[in-house]
């Protein structure tokens, strides 16, 4: 029987958002999450953040845990997952890495015999609006499986996936965030350009991609369907589109993924050793 339900090793913002997401989605108690961390500071803001949560700078209470998520820096991957092994007295922990570009290769070679997961959310999983791609240990049971999921949907949208995609998913919606803000940052440039103040044009470049992503995900239409809704013919909308498909803004974008994918497939090369 365990003390916790949760650990959470590292208290950075990812890790602050699954307490959050656990805590508002799920029937977890804040006496079921234990958070550690060598910074102090970091775990007196968690505990005032989230009433009741336990905190220690003691990696050995971990082994009170039943779910721990890893949410150290990938150069940290390694030597913590080593000092766990040692200090975990059962084989039905669940470990979960969401640290980018570490292989599932890695985390079992340091946890021989532990079941692991391999997670790569995103930024918006702060406000509940994350994305994850995860795998799973060959091992861990279907009813284990479900824990996983539901841990990860606490904080948006989750997807069980082959490890190979895993680098997809890093390119694509992990670093997807860092793409719209730059899509929202030239968006609202574009509005204080041509005469609106700065917040406003950034309320509504933020709002439009807000309600543009809600819109395609609640109605389940093409993107393209959606669009053509938009453009009218000699309308001011295809105007744009045109311009936007002159300099290559389409295929811009497509480069990007592909770039992050690669590098995140050397990443794991480098961690793989």
């Amino acid at each position: 029987m365990y003390q916790y339900q949760y650990g959470f090793i590292g208290s950075g913002n990812m890790a602050e958002a699954f307490v959050r997401g656990i805590l508002q989605k799920s029937a977890t108690q804040p006496q079921q999450v234990l958070c550690c961390d060598i910074d102090p500071r970091r775990l007196e803001a968690l505990a005032q953040a989230f009433p009741g949560i336990a905190t220690t700078n003691d990696l050995a209470d971990m082994n009170a845990c039943r779910i721990l998520l890893l949410c150290v820096k990938p150069a940290q991957i390694a030597a913590v997952c080593e000092k766990l092994h040692g200090l975990l007295s059962s084989e039905e922990h669940i470990l979960i890495s969401v640290a980018a570009g570490i292989p599932m290769a890695v985390l079992q070679r340091h946890l021989p015999g532990r079941k692991v997961v391999r997670a790569m959310p995103n930024t918006p999983a702060l406000v509940g609006a994350g994305a994850t791609g995860y795998c799973v240990d060959s091992t861990l049971s279907e009813s284990r499986r479900r824990e996983v999921q539901e841990l990860f949907e606490a904080v948006g949208v989750a997807f069980e996936l082959e490890e190979k995609q895993l680098d997809v998913v890093t390119a694509l919606s992990g670093g997807g965030p860092a793409y719209i803000c730059l899509v929202t940052e030239a968006l609202a440039d574009a509005g204080v350009r041509l005469g609106l103040s700065r917040s406003v044009a950034q309320a509504l470049a933020a709002q439009t991609l807000l309600g543009t992503g809600s819109m395609i995900l609640q109605t389940g239409e093409h993107p393209a369907v959606l669009r053509e809704k938009v453009c009218s013919p000699g309308g001011t909308t295809i105007e744009g589109i045109c311009a936007l498909e002159m300099a290559a803004v389409r295929g811009a974008f497509a480069e990007a993924v592909a770039a992050a994918y690669d590098k995140a497939k050397l990443l794991g090369e480098v961690y793989n050793g």
